[in-house]
């Protein structure tokens, strides 16, 4: 989150509508790990990187796409797959993004948990119905909360299971659900004694 927040910070000042596209799941052989995200606005502009060049140019398009449609999407990229030379993805693995409307709350929320040093988690269903997907919500170790995935009762469940997750990755929860879980933990600091 950290390298596209320059950016989306000046488009969110020009009022401008964002989007961001999260790797949530590879296989195989992937130039990006897990959590890597890159923003677009509706005019192509983007900043961050799902796929080191491989695939941005169809990630960019989609989300277009998922801006004026206020739909999020997952969108799966792999060798098996006959687009995936149309879009230059050739590494030999497989990649899973998904791509969401930016909720200007929740990330608000989590700029200013950077900005203080503190650590925060975001959580987005990626799996669910058409209704519930992309619906987000972070929390800080202070005990704050922006968003929502739905209701209080389904906000504390993912808030429990999350707890102890260290990385970004995939949480399945009951009724279909599947959560993708990410992490933001403050910069190490360095001391050095003697």
């Amino acid at each position: 989150m950290k390298d596209v927040m320059n950016d989306m910070n000046r488009w969110l000042a020009e009022n401008t509508a964002v989007s961001l596209a999260t790797v949530v799941q590879t296989w195989g052989s992937a130039p990006r790990r897990v959590g890597a995200k890159m923003a677009v606005t509706a005019d192509g502009r983007f900043c961050g990187s799902v796929s080191g060049g491989c695939v941005e140019g169809a990630v960019i398009e989609a989300s277009q796409q998922i801006l004026a449609s206020g739909q999020a999407r997952l969108l799966r990229y792999g060798v098996a797959d006959e687009t995936a030379w149309d879009v230059g993805l050739a590494c030999g693995g497989s990649i899973e993004i998904f791509v969401q409307p930016l909720d200007t709350a929740v990330y608000h929320f989590l700029h200013a948990a950077i900005q203080s040093e503190q650590a925060a988690t975001a959580m987005t269903i990626i799996e669910g119905t058409a209704s519930q997907k992309g619906r987000t919500m972070a929390f800080d170790e202070a005990g704050g909360q922006a968003g929502t995935l739905g209701s209080p009762a389904l906000d504390a469940q993912a808030r429990e299971a999350a707890a102890a997750i260290r990385q970004p990755t995939k949480l399945p929860l009951a009724d279909d659900l599947v959560l993708f879980v990410d992490p933001i933990r403050p910069s190490p600091r360095l001391v050095m004694v003697g």
